[in-house]
């Protein structure tokens, strides 16, 4: 209201000097708001001093940019809105990177780790099965082409991006050259010990 009829009165002030005075009108709106309105970082803005002049401006600035389509983003004001922020944008980066696998015929990391599992099981039931001994060993290669088939020729994954995939979750892990972890490749009992004291 108030930097509503400060336009108005500026409008029969700058009736001579503006060709339109609807044009000065927007001008001077916008330079009041930007006077108002401090510099705005991407996602928030800095906070006014707390006067009632300046609190009064600020809403009424506010008000004028929220009623410009595209201006300002949902802020969220409560730490759960900031929270259900955070999962929602979490969940759509996971969307758009489970579509871009899917693009690729690439599977999930979990979907490699149940492949692996069930071949695990299946050549042990296999070992079993043909009268091996319980203690009988498998062969990693075996493991490997079961785990590919089951995702490849049942699940229709790329057979190449499933190599892969495979191949990335059976590396070597760098935790296991570490002495102090269990299990380790390098095993030091000293070490492991302190290490579950401190876990306890």
């Amino acid at each position: 209201m108030v930097l509503a009829g400060v336009c108005k009165r500026l409008d029969g002030a700058l009736r001579r000097e503006a060709p339109t005075p609807s044009g000065a009108i927007k001008g001077f709106t916008f330079a009041a708001i930007d006077e108002v309105t401090p510099a705005a970082t991407p996602r928030r803005f800095w906070p006014l001093p707390h006067d009632r002049l300046t609190s009064h401006r600020r809403e009424k600035s506010c008000l004028c940019i929220a009623a410009i389509p595209g201006m300002l983003p949902p802020m969220a004001r409560t730490n759960k809105q900031k929270r259900a922020q955070a999962l929602a944008a979490g969940r759509a980066r996971q969307d758009r990177r489970r579509e871009k696998m899917a693009a690729l015929g690439k599977p999930l990391t979990s979907k490699v780790d149940a492949a692996l599992v069930e071949a695990m099981a299946f050549n042990i039931a296999d070992a079993v099965l043909s009268g091996a001994q319980t203690d009988a060993y498998l062969s990693a290669g075996e493991l490997v082409e079961t785990a590919l088939t089951i995702l490849v020729d049942r699940q229709g994954y790329d057979r190449k991006q499933s190599k892969l995939a495979i191949a990335t979750r059976m590396s070597l892990r760098d935790e296991h050259r570490d002495p102090s972890y269990v299990p380790s490749l390098h095993p030091n009992p000293d070490l492991q010990a302190a290490r579950a004291a401190i876990a306890q």
